[in-house]
């Protein structure tokens, strides 16, 4: 595992909810910066997962993280966002990138 970026990550993740009042409710890193497979070039996945979500598009969810993510000390991140409901349904659905990020990931907060 890469433990310098996830920690960086999960800093840099819950500064931004702490700064945009986003309660996280779980948020894990997974991919190969949670393995030992990782490049310099790999991108940090995670998963964050916030009942504030609710109501708010796919596509708006990750805004704010993307705008306040250190690029210049971290890798490109790749975020999937979902409401604790929607985290539930697809945890244990068989083949889902939730159930690889729970069964592979590292959970960080």
């Amino acid at each position: 595992m890469d433990k310098e970026t996830v920690e960086k990550a999960r800093v840099n993740v819950l500064r931004t909810a702490e700064e945009e009042g986003i309660e996280l409710a779980l948020v894990i890193v997974f991919g190969s910066r949670a393995g030992e497979d990782y490049r310099p070039s790999s991108d940090v996945d995670l998963v964050l997962v916030s009942p504030d979500f609710e109501g708010v598009s796919n596509y708006a969810r990750p805004k704010l993280f993307y705008r306040h993510w250190n690029y210049d000390e971290l890798p490109d991140p790749e975020f999937i966002c979902l409401t604790p409901e929607e985290f539930e349904k697809r945890r244990d659905r068989r083949p889902n990138i939730v159930y690889r990020a729970v069964e592979t990931g590292v959970e960080v907060a």
